[in-house]
């Protein structure tokens, strides 16, 4: 189950808010580059993907919440 405060945030980053969408990105850059790397084993590749997962979560925020 998502943190409630993550869904906030998500509602926020909907809205255009991009304090909101760095708060998420400093709480998970991490974990995703991490699971990334595990499953890649390409340092730079798993950074080009965890770019595109925070890029997709700016441009498609709204569909987090349905």
């Amino acid at each position: 189950m998502p943190d409630p405060h993550d869904i906030e945030l998500i509602g926020q980053v909907v809205r255009g808010d991009e304090r909101a969408f760095l708060a998420l990105y400093d709480r998970y850059c991490n974990y995703v580059y991490a699971l990334t790397l595990r499953m890649l084993h390409d340092p730079m590749l798993a950074e080009e993907v965890t770019q595109d997962t925070f890029l997709k979560l700016w441009s498609r925020a709204g569909q987090f919440l349905s």
